[in-house]
């Protein structure tokens, strides 16, 4: 059969048509498929990848909370002693009785612990004393208030802290026990040292004997610029602690 130039013509049309559907099927259709799956992927990585950043953001805020507020604990725990071991504790005491400038003589000296001790701020009750004249003008107050006062106070949480206890037997005259008792809150520029009893066998005395007991509350020092140097060196010291253990 002898086909004429308009069958070929056409014939080769077909053909290209074919060709080009068969190159849709198995070559662009697949690319644009994987096209459209590239861009879900993209979407989705954009979107962990801006959550990442929002949580990095966040990471460093708290960081930077964590840094201002260790900062803040090592000012407090700058008024307390780092931890002394039983001889540092008694030399503290010990050596500031025997300075010079201590008024008072010491006979006796007495020191245990260390033990754990709950210390929680100081907080003033806040008292409004009623006056009969006030409370009958009854002025902006509801009678019950007008005849029950009002008391205020704040409750705060204890904290542990370690903590040794000395007791001395003293003699002293009354100025120079006062004296005494007013420069230990600021001894070694440390505030942890507080006289926490005191008994007199005679207050009628020209000079004073008796007994005073001690408190030295301590804390461990936070070592380091930032969070991250703390944590380090606690890594470090509990890594130290486990060697001396094996060791032993």
């Amino acid at each position: 059969m002898k086909l004429t130039y308009r069958d070929k013509v056409l014939l080769i049309v077909i053909l290209l048509c074919i060709i080009w559907a068969i190159g849709i099927m198995l070559v662009i259709r697949p690319k644009v498929q994987a096209v459209g799956t590239a861009e879900t992927e993209l979407s989705t990585v954009q979107a962990e990848y801006e959550k990442v950043q929002q949580d990095l953001a966040a990471a460093e805020t708290v960081k930077v909370q964590c840094n201002e507020l260790l900062k803040e604990a090592q000012e407090y725990a700058a008024n307390f002693y780092d931890v002394p071991k039983s001889f540092e504790a008694e030399d503290i005491l010990i050596t500031l009785l025997q300075n010079s400038s201590n008024p008072i003589d010491v006979s006796d000296m007495t020191i245990n612990g260390p033990v754990a001790a709950a210390l929680s701020p100081y907080v003033a009750d806040v008292t409004e004393v009623d006056i009969p004249i006030i409370d009958a003008a009854d002025i902006g107050r509801t009678p019950e208030q007008a005849t029950t006062g009002n008391t205020s106070s704040t409750t705060t949480n204890a904290e542990s802290v370690g903590c040794y206890n000395y007791t001395i037997t003293f003699k002293a005259s009354p100025d120079n026990l006062l004296s005494f008792i007013d420069k230990i809150p600021t001894s070694n520029n440390k505030t942890s040292l507080v006289v926490t009893s005191l008994s007199i066998d005679d207050y009628g005395a020209s000079e004073y004997e008796g007994t005073m007991g001690f408190s030295l509350y301590f804390v461990k020092e936070l070592e380091g610029e930032n969070v991250d140097e703390v944590l380090e060196s606690n890594e470090e010291a509990d890594m130290d602690a486990v060697d001396a253990a094996e060791e032993e």
